[in-house]
């Protein structure tokens, strides 16, 4: 099928510190990891300005997308999203 790109960020919920992401971050890198081999993260880029990444995706569509990010530990654990794709940054017509 046609492929779309997504761009995501990552950020932790406030109140969400380096202490509670970090006994999982090492399941999070793998998750990534597999998911760059896999093809559907084409890149990550990390911030500066706070803790998160933009990662670019590709999924079938905006629900696969979904799917996928769900998927990682943090998100499973509750400690991160919501998620911005690049649908929401566009006013729907």
């Amino acid at each position: 099928g046609q492929y779309h790109g997504f761009h995501l960020s990552e950020p932790p919920l406030e109140g969400v510190g380096k202490e509670q992401l970090g006994p999982l971050m090492a399941d999070e890198v793998r998750a990534a990891w597999q998911l760059y081999k896999d093809g559907s993260i084409r890149g990550i880029y990390f911030r500066r300005d706070l803790i998160g990444v933009a990662i670019m995706l590709e999924a079938e569509d905006l629900e696969a997308a979904k799917s996928i990010v769900a998927g990682f530990p943090l998100a499973k654990a509750g400690l991160i999203g919501p998620f911005t794709f690049w649908d929401g940054l566009f006013a729907k017509e």
